[in-house]
């Protein structure tokens, strides 16, 4: 019989202890990510990265909106960390639609050491989040295409273009309209919720750690038992 409780259990663990070895390889990255979450009150967005065949690497300021991580030409991907930029209603408070996207392209590049890699982000808004890939196989049926042949799974990415539409294009792509998550929202609680219900949704292997500013504990965010709220699952420091 297939335990799901046992299986998230287990997930949770690893993730947690992803985490904790993260940090306990590389000694000064709490303070680098500290410091790049101050920068979240400049105009353009910042990133650092962590290679693993490398040190902490800071990236080129990037635009309103958006800042470029190489494709390196050897070792993969440890840590990819940025920011969203202010003013604040101007960006979003959580994860953007393609930042996901972003992992898929370079996990399809095969530039990223999953069983090792985090993604962190810090915003404006003051929030601060660590996202795992913790089932890799879901990931990649979520997002399967057409172009992957016998890889691409139809009911998953049915559920990924109507998740997309729902909580971050609504009706009309190319304007606001009637999207869940959107970046002149002034709740950040209600963007995490909608957040952690369309990663549910999708099923999608994701995993994502609620933070502070000096990045020392980590509380995974899960849906309540009702669906209706966040609950917060801290990791063991």
């Amino acid at each position: 019989i297939y335990d799901i409780a046992a299986y998230e259990e287990a997930l949770f663990n690893n993730d947690c202890d992803k985490l904790k070895k993260l940090f306990e390889r590389n000694p000064t990255l709490q303070t680098e990510l500290s410091t790049l979450a101050g920068k979240t009150a400049e105009s353009v967005e910042n990133g650092l990265y962590k290679l693993n065949n490398g040190s902490i690497t800071q990236v080129p300021p990037g635009t309103h909106g958006g800042v470029d991580f190489p494709l390196p030409p050897s070792g993969k991907y440890e840590v990819m960390a940025h920011t969203h930029n202010s003013p604040n209603e101007s960006t979003y408070s959580i994860y953007s639609y393609h930042d996901i996207l972003a992992l898929d392209k370079m996990l399809r590049k095969n530039v990223i050491t999953n069983s090792k890699f985090v993604s962190f982000l810090s915003t404006a808004d003051g929030t601060h989040y660590a996202l795992t890939i913790s089932d890799i196989n879901k990931f990649k049926k979520t997002f399967s295409t057409t172009f992957d042949g016998d890889g691409f799974d139809v009911n998953a990415a049915t559920r990924r273009e109507k998740a997309k539409i729902q909580y971050y294009e609504g009706e009309d792509p190319n304007s606001i309209s009637n999207e869940l998550i959107k970046a002149d929202n002034t709740d950040p609680e209600q963007d995490a919720l909608c957040f952690v219900e369309m990663l549910a949704y999708m099923d999608c292997g994701l995993s994502i750690f609620e933070t502070d500013s000096n990045f020392t504990n980590f509380q995974k965010l899960e849906l309540n038992n009702t669906a209706t709220a966040l609950e917060r699952k801290p990791c063991e420091n």
